[in-house]
């Protein structure tokens, strides 16, 4: 793959990132915020990946991404040594001038490093694959003889940014009066780092993380026939994340292809770091790195209320979904009852809602 020239971020990403720290709510607290004082621009904040060391702020796998617990069939815990098919990131949120909170700069920052990591693989494996050839993997012994599908080892592996806006917070416009979608607003941060915009993807359908799993697995797993994939989000966000995705994609799984754990999820959040370092020119992690972890984003009592309504938001989804057996029964619920998506329900969406402030803080 060739390298592109630098694309420059439009106003709404690419203002001064002390004014992204002027836009933090008083709740918000956390190392990206603070190492605005330094400097002008989001690129002097964030060292790329390609220059990481220990005490940059992206190390490598085993030292600053950590999968989380898996506890379905259709999850792995791999060390994220392997290839992935895709790298898929849910959306956070945005503010309402389209600059980006601090979770989910480290969203994206995750993502960006496992990213440069499987263009490394990839190389070695176009370099392995110039010495010793390999025939097309088919998915012959899973019952569909002589369909190509697209391995690991075929290309390289594209970002996949999900979420169009969310139901509590009216949506952000640009500077032209259109709408910001988030998975816009992170590929023009992501470009900006350098990532090419052929190895982006993006999904507008989303408001919420079921709408995640479902038009992720429709939208791009299913017409691209990718079978392993990263999963990132915060560590807030995970439970929820992977209640969904699993669910979802176990469907799928099961239907298509007569096994659950058919698709191989890996599911990457950060591990904690040992605090904030500073330089007279940026922030840093002393040991490893706090990338989609929440260390440091939130006050204790904003994390404690973020994490009720997760663990309150997994119960509701296991019930929701317990009598559920295909595609057809999750489509049928979907867009029969769920407030982001139903016809029924419409006169609802958008309305103001009162939402703790404490919650409000973390969207």
């Amino acid at each position: 793959m060739q390298a592109q020239a630098q694309q420059p971020l439009p106003a709404w990403v690419a203002a001064p990132a002390r004014r992204q720290r002027c836009q933090v709510p008083p709740a918000v607290r956390g190392c990206a915020a603070r190492a605005s004082l330094g400097g002008s621009d989001s690129s002097s904040v964030l060292s790329s990946s390609s220059s990481s060391s220990s005490t940059g702020w992206l190390l490598d796998t085993a030292a600053s991404l950590d999968p989380a617990t898996s506890s379905s069939s259709s999850s792995s815990n791999g060390s994220g040594s392997g290839r992935y098919d895709a790298i898929m990131m849910l959306g956070g949120g945005l503010f309402p001038d389209g600059s980006l909170p601090e979770w989910v700069v480290r969203r994206l920052e995750g993502s960006l490093h496992l990213y440069h990591q499987q263009q490394a693989l990839h190389a070695a494996s176009q370099t392995a694959a110039a010495a010793t050839p390999t025939p097309t993997p088919t998915r012959s012994a899973d019952g569909c003889p002589g369909q190509p599908w697209r391995a690991a080892a075929a290309g390289p592996c594209p970002i996949v940014l999900l979420g169009a806006a969310t139901p509590h917070k009216p949506p952000v416009m640009d500077d032209r009066g259109y709408v910001l979608y988030e998975s816009t607003a992170y590929a023009a941060y992501l470009m900006g780092r350098g990532v090419p915009a052929g190895d982006l993807l993006k999904e507008t359908q989303s408001c919420d993380t079921v709408g995640n799993g479902y038009f992720s697995l429709l939208q791009h797993a299913l017409p691209a026939g990718w079978r392993r994939i990263a999963v990132v989000t915060s560590e807030f966000h995970m439970p929820r994340t992977q209640a969904t995705f699993d669910f979802v994609y176990g469907l799928a799984g099961r239907q298509l292809h007569g096994d659950p754990a058919w698709y191989r999820l890996e599911y990457r959040a950060g591990k904690r770091g040992a605090g904030c370092v500073w330089r007279w020119w940026w922030w840093h992690v002393h040991d490893y790195v706090v990338l989609m972890s929440d260390e440091g984003i939130f006050e204790a009592d904003v994390t404690d209320a973020r994490a009720a309504k997760e663990a309150a938001a997994v119960a509701t989804w296991h019930k929701n979904t317990a009598g559920m057996r295909s595609l057809a029964d999750l489509h049928s619920w979907l867009y029969a009852t769920h407030l982001c998506y139903s016809v029924s329900r419409q006169q609802e969406f958008g309305r103001v809602q009162e939402l703790d402030p404490k919650l409000a803080a973390t969207y």
